[in-house]
């Protein structure tokens, strides 16, 4: 019997939408490397499909 598939792995940075990012950069006084929201999306996207490529 098969059981049900679950996700047994996540990443933080994987679960982050850019905007939570910049909010909880600005709560917490966190300067981003970021220069702005798109910026920080496309290095999301980057970074997800890198380790989708490994």
């Amino acid at each position: 019997m098969k059981g049900p598939l679950a996700e047994l792995h996540v990443h933080l940075e994987g679960t982050l939408e850019p905007e939570l990012i910049f909010q909880l950069a600005e709560r917490n006084d966190i300067i981003l490397p970021y220069r702005d929201l798109d910026t920080c999306a496309i290095s999301c996207i980057r970074r997800i499909t890198a380790g989708l490529c490994r």
